[in-house]
């Protein structure tokens, strides 16, 4: 778990039967009543914590990075079109059917760091 600058990010690696990275919440404005990250500041965040695991050897670059993008909040303003979409930008592709938690996301750890560059503040 990661907090920082109304950043909030829930994410475990998973081993058996495969190791991947799997984000289980994600959010650029976890509390509703302070300003939102600034533009790119959540997904740097996100770059870095999976550089740490990979530094860390608990992942490596051929791994899986899961997801499931959905409205984990019942928020009525939630799109999904457009959350999949964001997703999608970042390289992320359909993996299984759209559920109730909603739609099943996957790309390797190695796929979504070459998005990290663009997240830099530097």
């Amino acid at each position: 778990m990661f907090r920082q600058n109304n950043v909030y990010i829930s994410a475990f690696i998973i081993t058996k039967p495969t190791t991947y990275f799997y984000l289980s919440l994600f959010t650029a404005q976890e509390d509703k009543d302070k300003p939102r990250a600034k533009r790119g500041e959540a997904n740097f965040y996100l770059c870095e914590l999976i550089k740490l695991f990979i530094k860390n050897k608990k992942l490596s670059l051929s791994d899986d990075f899961k997801l499931v993008a959905g409205d984990l909040e019942g928020d009525p303003s939630h799109d999904q079109e457009a959350l999949e979409k964001y997703y999608m930008k970042l390289g992320f592709k359909e993996d299984g059917e759209f559920n109730e938690d909603g739609q099943p996301m996957k790309q390797t750890i190695k796929g979504f760091l070459n998005n990290c560059k663009k997240f830099d503040p530097k």
